[in-house]
């Protein structure tokens, strides 16, 4: 984050005005308008791949450095996730099976 700082100092990068409003209460059309950070880790990683010349500086990290940390996020932590179920689908699952699930007779009553 430091280097971040660093680089938009050095290259005079304006962070954009201060957003006066309640976010929450916006129009979708008023939200395409407010810039926003990654959502994810895999939104994350795909906009280090595109802009990461501020981390060379200095010869704090190099390239080699960057590309195996991006490359093990990706094999480790974004891969392996892809295969996880989410608590939503798990939820649609249960609720679809409890749907399938016919009632169970009483069992006759053996003299």
């Amino acid at each position: 984050m430091l280097m971040a700082g660093v680089d938009g100092v050095e290259n005079k990068i304006k962070p954009g005005n201060p957003l006066d409003k309640d976010i929450y209460a916006l129009s979708p059309e008023e939200m395409k308008d407010v810039p926003k950070a990654p959502g994810s880790l895999d939104q994350a990683i795909e906009a280090l791949k595109k802009d990461h010349a501020f981390l060379l500086k200095g010869d704090v990290f190099t390239k080699d450095v960057i590309d195996t940390w991006i490359d093990w996020k990706e094999e480790n932590e974004i891969k392996p996730s892809r295969l996880r179920p989410t608590s939503l689908s798990l939820r649609s699952i249960s609720t679809r099976n409890a749907c399938a699930r016919k009632p169970r007779r009483k069992a006759l009553s053996q003299p």
